[in-house]
C-alpha cells in the first residue's frame, strides 16, 4: 500500500514539474518570437540550449517550489510593461493568469510584484511612451495583483479569521 503510495505521489509531482517546463519553455518561445525580427525554431533551440547549460533553469523548473515562479512573475511583468503591443489578445490573457498564478506562488510576490510595477511606469514614462499607453500598461499589470490581493484576503478571513494581505497580519514574526 505504501508504494501504491508513492507511486501516486511521484505520478502527481511529475505532472506538475512537466507543467513547469512546459510554462518555462512557453515564456522562452514568446521572449524569442518578441526579440527576434521573425519567430524561428532554430533561435529558440539555441536559448534553451543556453539556458540549459549556464543557468538554473532546469535545476528550478526540475523541483516543485516557489521559487520558480520568482522568475515567472518577472518576465511575465517585463512582457506586459514592455512588449504588450507584440503579444496576441489571447497571449495577453494567458499572461495576466500566469502572473497571477506566480504572485500567488508565494507570500513575497505581492510586494515584489508591486515594486516592479513601479519600476516598468517609472521606465515607461523615461522612455517617454505616451501616457495613455503607459497607464494601461500599468492598469493591466495591477489586474493580478488586485485579483491576487482579494484572494488572499479572503483566505485568510476564512481560515484565520481576520481580513490582511499576509498570513500573520502586518506582523512578520511569530507571536506566542
Amino acid at each position: 500500500m505504501g508504494c501504491l503510495f508513492s507511486s501516486f505521489i511521484s505520478i502527481i509531482s511529475s505532472g506538475r514539474r512537466s507543467v513547469q517546463a512546459i510554462i518555462a519553455s512557453h515564456l522562452i518561445w514568446m521572449l524569442t518570437r518578441v526579440h527576434s525580427a521573425q519567430p524561428s525554431y532554430r533561435w529558440f533551440a539555441l536559448t534553451v540550449a543556453v539556458l540549459c547549460l549556464f543557468s538554473s533553469l532546469p535545476f528550478f523548473a526540475g523541483f516543485i517550489m516557489a521559487d520558480f515562479f520568482t522568475a515567472v512573475m518577472i518576465l511575465c511583468v517585463y512582457l506586459v510593461g514592455f512588449h504588450l503591443l507584440e503579444l496576441s489578445r489571447l497571449e495577453r490573457g494567458y499572461v495576466v493568469l500566469l502572473t497571477c498564478v506566480a504572485i500567488a506562488a508565494h507570500v513575497s510576490h505581492l510586494s515584489l510584484f508591486l515594486v516592479l510595477v513601479g519600476i516598468v511606469g517609472a521606465l515607461c514614462l523615461a522612455f517617454r511612451l505616451p501616457p495613455r499607453l503607459t497607464l494601461f500598461r500599468v492598469g493591466l499589470l495591477l489586474v493580478p495583483a488586485i485579483l491576487v490581493a482579494l484572494a488572499i484576503i479572503l483566505n485568510n478571513l476564512v481560515i484565520h479569521r481576520f481580513s490582511a494581505c499576509f498570513p500573520r497580519g502586518s506582523r512578520f514574526c511569530w507571536q506566542t
